[in-house]
């Protein structure tokens, strides 16, 4: 997921948080997203998540428990896009269904969106974001760089 951001650890975990979140998708199963369209996902507190597929809205539930990840049923408007997008929003949406776990890379933690500034606040750095069934069936994945 941005990604930036769903599956991911750190190797001394600083308890990260996936609440107040907000990711969007640079890369789903390998695949980079199409132009500067967006796949998104938002994980709210009482663990509903909703964001951008690629070319619809969707929503749902997820469950959180440590570093494990898991999706509900996701509902979504129906609206017919070009084919490209509606390709990169069935791999997403595939991408969430499979997703088992969640990391952040590298140690540090990433700040959550700022809803009153309307931005994203983070300590600057590298940061790889990856979602995936497991360490080595990543279906998400994104760099960030914070100056």
């Amino acid at each position: 997921v941005l990604m930036a951001g769903p599956g991911c650890t750190t190797a001394q975990p600083a308890t990260p948080q996936l609440t107040g979140t907000t990711w969007r998708a640079e890369t789903i199963m390998g695949r980079p997203v199409v132009d500067a369209s967006a796949s998104t996902i938002t994980f709210e507190a009482d663990g509903r998540v909703h964001g951008q597929g690629g070319c619809n809205r969707y929503f749902g539930s997820s469950t959180v428990d440590g570093e494990q990840l898991a999706f509900g049923q996701l509902g979504a408007t129906r609206m017919a896009c070009p084919q490209a997008l509606m390709d990169q929003e069935t791999r997403f949406f595939q991408a969430l269904q499979s997703a088992e776990r969640w990391t952040i890379e590298p140690e540090r933690d990433l700040a959550h969106y700022d809803e009153a500034r309307k931005a994203f606040a983070v300590e600057p750095g590298e940061f790889e974001i990856e979602v995936g069934a497991s360490s080595r069936d990543l279906r998400l994945r994104t760099r960030v760089s914070v100056e």
